[in-house]
């Protein structure tokens, strides 16, 4: 078994998946409820703009799972103190690029699977409530939007996670 699929087996593979759930839940009340309400804006004759597809559920999702498997692929308790966990495989024989490789890869398979199945979620909720005020180009820019958005974050998580590792060096 190699870094990649042992760190996936010690963080508690269903956790993620248990929060992914939740936040895909939100995600669809929130757009459910954003159609309900266009709805009835349209029918009241107003004009009819697309509904778009990023709502802070998906923003705020990206960052919570983000945060959250960071944490539990950085970090882990120790005598009831947090302890960045690079300090643990300092003896074994892999690289530290190898580590950040391998945690940055999990945390990235499931944005990924977050914002594909949020544009699934997207799609069936406008083809069940047959809602026609779609924008193609307005969809694919939101998209791009999250991708830098999720780039972002992803940034910020590594920056916090090096600054870390020094922290902890100095402290040994």
């Amino acid at each position: 078994m190699d870094f990649f699929k042992n760190e996936k087996n010690r963080i508690k593979f269903y956790y993620q998946k248990l929060l992914l759930g939740l936040l895909l839940f939100l995600y669809f009340i929130v757009l459910q409820s954003n159609v309900s309400t266009h709805k009835v804006i349209f029918g009241k004759g107003l004009d009819s703009i697309p509904l778009p597809l990023i709502n802070p559920i998906l923003l705020f999702g990206i960052i919570i799972l983000t945060a959250y498997l960071n944490n539990k692929l950085f970090f882990i308790k120790e005598q009831g103190e947090k302890i960045f966990i690079l300090r643990k495989y300092d003896i074994i024989p892999l690289t530290k690029k190898d580590m950040y490789i391998a945690k940055f890869k999990i945390i990235i398979s499931y944005i990924i699977s977050f914002i594909l199945m949020s544009i699934v979620l997207y799609i069936i909720t406008m083809l069940i409530n047959s809602y026609k005020e779609i924008s193609i180009l307005k969809n694919i820019l939101e998209i791009f939007f999250v991708l830098i958005f999720s780039i972002f974050t992803l940034i910020i998580f590594f920056v916090l996670n090096l600054i870390q590792d020094i922290k902890s060096k100095k402290k040994s």
